[in-house]
């Protein structure tokens, strides 16, 4: 018998990742089984978490780490004891990311599609706007070219104190990483030629990722 109340996100990734005790587990499991959300939600979320162990962090060039070190000296010599031991513990293990799920704010298909707009109108331009604690990301997804490919343009729009350059972004389908880019001083980012296809995209930043909900892209 169901124990708890209908698990949140963060009690769901407890469970995929073996941090609950058999009990909580087996409830979980047990909601899990008898709601069709709850196991979309599992799946989304496995693939996160898959996504996140295939990360693999490479060592940015001398003139990256320079910038870094510069922007960051003041936080550094505040926190030097903190921030080397997160440091340490980064090198040795490069897959433990602070994991954010952004929630969808604002779709303009679905103000559209709301005001009772014709099917033309739904194909074009399309806006998406996702909020995290780290950042809010905005996602316009242009109109099919004559090859019926699209492309995203994105702004990152941080919290104070946090670059909107130093963030890497990926794209993903099927759970593999397609196109990938870094985020310019603006916080700007493009990805093009895109077939219609459901996309993933995941956010880093130091060791924080924010993946937003699926994408899906009309021909």
């Amino acid at each position: 018998m169901k124990s708890l109340a209908k698990p949140t996100v963060e009690q769901l990734v407890d469970w995929i990742d073996g941090r609950l005790d058999s009990s909580r587990a087996e409830a979980i499991e047990t909601w899990v089984a008898s709601d069709a959300d709850l196991q979309q939600t599992v799946a989304w979320l496995q693939t996160f978490v898959g996504l996140r162990q295939q990360l693999v962090w490479a060592t940015p060039p001398s003139t990256v780490r320079q910038a870094l070190n510069s922007r960051f000296a003041d936080f550094a010599a505040r926190k030097q004891a903190a921030a080397a031991q997160t440091e340490a513990d980064a090198q040795q293990e490069p897959n433990l990311l602070r994991r954010l799920l952004a929630a969808l704010t604002f779709d303009s298909a679905a103000q559209l599609g709301l005001a009772g707009a014709r099917s033309a109108q739904l194909a074009s331009a399309r806006q998406l706007i996702y909020a995290s604690e780290l950042a809010e990301i905005v996602l316009n997804i242009g109109q099919p070219d004559a090859q019926g490919n699209v492309s995203i343009l994105g702004q990152i729009l941080p919290i104070p104190d946090v670059e909107p350059a130093d963030f890497m972004v990926q794209l993903f389908k099927n759970g593999s990483a397609v196109q990938e880019t870094q985020s310019d001083e603006l916080g700007e980012f493009s990805f093009g030629s895109l077939q219609p296809e459901a996309y993933s995209v995941m956010l880093t930043y130091a060791q924080t990722a924010i993946l937003l909900t699926p994408i899906a892209i009309q021909g």
